[in-house]
């Protein structure tokens, strides 16, 4: 059914300009590509203009608060005046669009040709080129990989060293707590030790105190001639 209604536009109009968008013009809705179809009722389509709408350079897409604008299709107004194919402009026979079966049927209808001035894609490539070109991006890979993994190395490093420094602080903390510990069980340990000799001195005195009572009390008490 759409390549009938294809057919007809080609066939019934001069479809004579399409202008193919930029991805993402109508995002964050669709990201369909977008074509500007232009036609008129001055007979059939001949040859169909081709012109590709670049993206700004300053820009990576288009969003909804940062649309297309209409001053970017100045170059587009101007080659539309004076139209040459150029590196966005180029031009197709309808012919080569309608393709048909053995039998005369309908088999397909492409609008949706691409430019022939852009970058080749990689799907046409000769098998050689495209094994060459799949091996240099492999061997960028691995370049890139090992580069990380370096990297990872040395980070691994850098907390290696960082954990020893925090175990080392660690242990000077514990090591100073017990220090303190111990020289608090030392000074205990001394008053305690003063504390007893200050105790057996008291002790030795009091006895010695009592025993020169005793004796005194002996002199005293002595009956002569006994």
């Amino acid at each position: 059914m759409c390549a009938r209604v294809k057919e007809e536009l080609l066939k019934e109009f001069n479809l004579h300009t399409i202008v193919r968008l930029p991805n993402g013009v109508f995002a964050p809705y669709t990201n369909i590509p977008t074509n500007i179809l232009f036609f008129d009722r001055s007979g059939p389509t001949r040859e169909i203009w081709y012109y590709e709408q670049p993206l700004p350079e300053s820009r990576k897409n288009y969003t909804k608060t940062a649309p297309i604008q209409f001053d970017e299709f100045a170059d587009c107004i101007v080659w539309w005046n004076k139209r040459e194919a150029n590196d966005r402009a180029w031009k197709i026979s309808a012919a080569e669009l309608l393709e048909y079966n053995d039998d005369g049927s309908l088999r397909a209808v492409n609008l949706d040709r691409k430019n022939p001035s852009a970058k080749q894609d990689i799907t046409h490539l000769p098998p050689g080129q495209l094994a060459a070109d799949i091996l240099e991006k492999e061997q960028r890979i691995v370049e890139v990989m090992g580069n990380i993994q370096k990297r990872r190395c040395r980070c691994r490093g850098v907390v290696s060293i960082r954990r020893r420094v925090l175990l080392w602080a660690r242990c000077v903390s514990r090591a100073g707590k017990t220090w303190k510990s111990i020289r608090l069980s030392a000074i205990n340990a001394a008053s305690f030790r003063r504390f007893r000799i200050s105790q057996a001195d008291g002790v030795g005195r009091s006895i010695r105190s009592r025993s020169r009572k005793l004796r005194r009390l002996r002199r005293l008490t002595r009956v002569p001639g006994i």
